[in-house]
This record gives C-alpha cells, sequence and structure tokens, in this order.
C-alpha cells in the first residue's frame, strides 16, 4: 500500500480523537487549528511508526518465549520511539499551538518543555506499552498498523483531553 494512505490514515484517525475529545466528551465547538495540529500530528507518526513497526515485528528478542519477546518490543519502542516522538509532540504544541516562536523555543533550551514532556511521557509510555504489547502479541501483522493506528485515535480522545 502507498505510503500516503498512511499519512492520510494516520491523520484521520488523530483528527478523529479530537473531534471526539473536544466535541463529545468536552462539549464544544471544534477548534480547526487543534484538529489540523492532531491531524499533522498523526500523519507524522503514521510516517514514523509504520516502518518502526515493521522493524519490531521482524525482530526476536526472545526466541523461545512469545510473551518476553513481545513484551521485550513494546519496551525497546517505550524506549526509543516513545520519547522521540513525545519530544516533538511537546515541541510542535509549543509552536503551533501556544504560539512559541521557533528560536524563542531554542534559546529557552530544554528545561520550559522538560516538565511537560516528563509528565507527557509518563502517561504516553503506560498507555502505549499496554497497547503495544496487546498489539505485538494479538494482532496478525498484516493488521498491526490499523490496531496502531486505531489506538492512536484513543491516544488522541486522551491526549486531547489533557492538553489545554
Amino acid at each position: 500500500k502507498p505510503w500516503v494512505y498512511g499519512l492520510l490514515e494516520g491523520a484521520a484517525f488523530a483528527a478523529a480523537g479530537e473531534l471526539v475529545a473536544t466535541c463529545i466528551i468536552k462539549q464544544q465547538s471544534a477548534d480547526p487549528m487543534r484538529l489540523l495540529f492532531f491531524a499533522g500530528w498523526g500523519a507524522v507518526v503514521a510516517f514514523c511508526v509504520a516502518p518502526w513497526l515493521k522493524l519490531l515485528s521482524s525482530l526476536t528478542l526472545s526466541r523461545p518465549y512469545r510473551l518476553l519477546d513481545q513484551m521485550g518490543k513494546a519496551v525497546l519502542n517505550q524506549l526509543t520511539m516513545t520519547p522521540l516522538l513525545t519530544l516533538v509532540f511537546v515541541a510542535a504544541w509549543e509552536v503551533m499551538l501556544k504560539k512559541t516562536p521557533v528560536p524563542e523555543l531554542a534559546t529557552r533550551g530544554v528545561g520550559p518543555i522538560s516538565e511537560p514532556f516528563t509528565d507527557r511521557y509518563k502517561r504516553t509510555a503506560v498507555f502505549w506499552l499496554t497497547a503495544d504489547f496487546v498489539n505485538l502479541l494479538l494482532v496478525p501483522n498484516n493488521y498491526r498498523f490499523l490496531v496502531a493506528l486505531a489506538m492512536g485515535a484513543i491516544w488522541a480522545v486522551l491526549s486531547s483531553h489533557m492538553t489545554t
């Protein structure tokens, strides 16, 4: 399947999560900038996660124990891809929605975003460790990306609800 479909799917799932959080849970009207942010974020994540998920699926960390192997892959993801994507999310949120100029963000250093990063990473790691483990253990390879996107929509609902 062409990679552009993955980007569109990622954008659609993330935007749907934002709409559910805003319109149904918070019972507010949708903010077009937040909606655009989450759609763009979903596309970025899909672009990064599709090849990463293929690589994780092809790895064997513990040959005789499938359960241990899949848990190891989920933990590996939380120690590699999750912190990277969390940092990008926090920085993008500061720039796009809080309107912090990029030069100012760069000159302030990581201090001002370290607290939002730490809080968000803790939440993200707990959710995605569980989601990745279940996805890797129970879902056939052909459907893992789709299930990851569906879990991403659920995470977008939670994420939108947690961010102001």
